[in-house]
């Protein structure tokens, strides 16, 4: 498996979110964030994943008056 797939994120007042992958949970090393409007996230496909390791997942979301405290922290290890 190369890739995780996400759902839709509601938010009325949300004008852009910011999905955050990491290779460790510091969010230190083989960080990846791609910027996103709520519109364009029906599902996103995250590709490029190398088999048998761990990521670590986190958003955020930005609104007219400023970001969001970012999600917890999802875990998943793809396979090898």
């Amino acid at each position: 498996m190369d890739q995780v797939e996400d759902g839709p994120i509601d938010g009325t007042n949300v004008t852009g979110i910011a999905i955050q992958r990491a290779t460790n949970a510091a969010f230190t090393t083989g960080v990846n964030t791609t910027n996103v409007t709520p519109a364009t996230l029906a599902t996103r496909t995250m590709t490029g994943l190398t088999a048998n390791t761990t990521y670590f997942y986190r958003v955020a979301t930005r609104t007219a008056v400023g970001n969001s405290a970012r999600s917890n922290v999802v875990t998943f290890t793809t396979l090898p």
